[in-house]
């Protein structure tokens, strides 16, 4: 079954012109269940998603996971890709990253896109973007969770300090995210 929507997943991304964004110099990948997933998407979304694969990875150094949630939907022609890398409870930003347009690049799926095309759309507690893919009559919003020197774990699974990133693309959306569209897919995340 997993199998099937990982190439049903890179079927979808294929023809968007996307890929995950993952490194893939990792040795360990564990596939988890949506139920298992740290990463979870509310109901306002989740109602229309069709298939779904998260993936945890550890890194190089044995020292941290991250995952990688993808998505797409039933009817709306939508697919989403999120990283989610946790901090631990007792951690804290001694220096919060920082999010900038050209961090788009970082995202294979993203390297061709021109930088002077791509708008900054408000998001609460986000950085966002939107722009077109070229010639794949898509658009798309880029996002990073907004971090803050001395952010510490929440509890009941907040993610003021983990590091939150992901895009969300629309097959035959004519216009650009704007804020509404943006928060109201940033609402319906949360992470543990």
């Amino acid at each position: 079954m997993l199998k099937k929507l990982t190439l049903l997943l890179a079927t979808v991304l294929t023809i968007l012109g996307l890929e995950l964004a993952s490194n893939t110099q990792n040795a360990w990948a564990l596939d988890l269940s949506p139920e298992d997933c740290p990463v979870k998407i509310g109901a306002v979304i989740s109602d229309d998603i069709d298939s779904q694969e998260c993936t945890r990875y550890t890194s190089e150094n044995n020292r941290s996971y991250y995952y990688i949630l993808g998505w797409k939907s039933k009817v709306k022609s939508q697919v989403s890709n999120l990283v989610y890398q946790p901090i631990r409870g007792f951690q804290y930003w001694k220096t919060a990253p920082t999010v900038e347009k050209k961090d788009i690049h970082n995202w294979s799926s993203f390297k061709n896109i021109k930088l002077d095309t791509v708008t900054e759309v408000s998001c609460t507690g986000y950085t966002c973007y939107t722009f077109s893919l070229p010639n794949k009559n898509a658009e798309c919003m880029w996002f990073a969770k907004k971090s803050r020197q001395g952010d510490k774990f929440l509890p009941g699974g907040g993610i003021a300090n983990g590091i939150l990133r992901g895009s969300l693309c629309k097959l035959g959306k004519k216009t650009p995210y704007n804020t509404e569209d943006a928060m109201i897919y940033l609402g319906a995340l949360s992470a543990k």
